[in-house]
């Protein structure tokens, strides 16, 4: 196999992950002249993965691809859960989403409403030299979102219907194919169930609580946050990319995750109850092409159910994922530093040491406020 010319930032890519990239440009049958590698996004836009544009320049044209590879040290591997995390995205691309949409295929449903996904390249699942290659989606016109912006209604929307085909395709693949659905099962773990064991998960939650609680001036809000974090343009379509904590897990956590990062008290307030029915309204939909229904799959009380069950272990993860995508670039990539060079507990003290800008103490404020407000709301405490 001849050796392509690689070209640009191959920062934090090895040998081993260039080679599979040079054999899966290979794959694709093109007269490559040359591939480059470029930087994507700032400093804290991606902890779990270092990601790049790769343009591949042949003699008819260029192909753009996403790559996202995995970091290899040690210590930054151990806090960011990386085996599991890329573990479970391989078998998201490889094996369940391409599953899932024969199965809409088979049923005949039509093209309008069949799960939409990233083209995979390739992906290689072989620690600590894990890469995927995914089809770039700024070449079919979508836009990565401002992450301190909340979403609009028509965004929104959108995602809810995503997540209302893609558990609809898990239910019916439990209830058509059990054997496929329990194997799939096994292959993807809970990313978060093995930092519930964790000491310095722990750690992370009581620095969180001391950092955030002054930022909050009213004493029931920051005793809220102390008990809580001391237990467990015109949209066409938008697509999910990132699969790196699916699981076999209650639709609810989804929707708490989306939810209360993605939107603002303000509109909540307004609309919770809307997004759910439309969510549950879209579910139905979707089952319907297989003769099921969401009133026997997964009832709306049920669904109400679950949103508070998973409620409170959802609150911490919430908080937790706030202090890091409210951060600027620069705050950024002063933690990405630390968690690089000692893992979870210099970067707990890099937080608990460096006053966080005003503009980003403003936004996790704003954030945390909104997000007590909307638990005491909806009853999710």
């Amino acid at each position: 196999m001849a050796q392509i010319k690689f070209e640009g930032d191959v920062t934090n890519i090895n040998e081993r992950q260039l080679e599979f990239v040079n054999e899966v440009i290979a794959k694709q049958n093109l007269q490559v002249e040359k591939v480059i590698f470029n930087r994507m996004g700032k400093a804290g836009d991606n902890f779990i993965s270092d990601v790049k544009r790769i343009v591949v320049e042949t003699k008819d044209g260029n192909l753009k691809m996403i790559i996202k590879t995995a970091p290899a040290m040690e210590v930054l591997r151990s806090s960011l859960n990386t085996d599991l995390m890329f573990k479970n995205e391989h078998v998201m691309y490889t094996e369940v989403l391409p599953k899932l949409l024969a199965l809409q295929k088979e049923a005949g449903v039509p093209e309008a409403e069949h799960l939409r996904f990233a083209k995979c390249y390739g992906s290689l699942d072989e620690a600590p030299n894990e890469v995927i290659l995914l089809e770039d989606l700024n070449e079919s016109d979508f836009k990565m979102l401002n992450k301190f912006d909340p979403l609009p209604e028509n965004c929104l929307r959108s995602i809810l219907k995503n997540f209302a085909i893609l558990h609809s395709l898990a239910f019916v693949l439990k209830n058509k194919e059990p054997e496929t659905y329990d194997l799939f099962k096994s292959k993807l773990k809970n990313t978060w169930e093995p930092k519930y064991k964790d000491p310095d998960f722990d750690l992370q939650f009581k620095m969180f609580n001391k950092v955030n609680s002054q930022l909050l001036d009213n004493d029931s809000q920051k005793e809220i946050l102390k008990n809580m974090l001391t237990d467990e343009g015109e949209l066409r379509e938008s697509v999910m990319i990132d699969y790196q904590a699916s699981a076999s897990i209650s639709p609810a956590s989804d929707l708490l995750f989306m939810f209360f990062n993605c939107t603002e008290h303000e509109t909540r307030s307004k609309n919770f109850i809307a997004w759910i029915d439309y969510y549950h309204l879209e579910l139905d939909k979707s089952l319907s092409y297989f003769d099921l229904k969401a009133d026997d799959i997964y009832p709306r009380d049920q669904l109400d159910a679950d949103l508070k069950k998973y409620g409170k272990i959802s609150f911490a993860i919430i908080i937790l994922f706030t202090n890091l995508l409210m951060k600027d670039s620069s705050e950024a990539g002063n933690l990405l530093e630390a968690l690089q060079n000692g893992g979870i507990k210099e970067a707990m003290e890099e937080m608990g040491k460096r006053k966080m800008n005003k503009e980003t103490a403003e936004r996790v404020r704003h954030r945390i406020v909104g997000l007590i407000d909307s638990y005491i709301q909806f009853g999710l405490l």
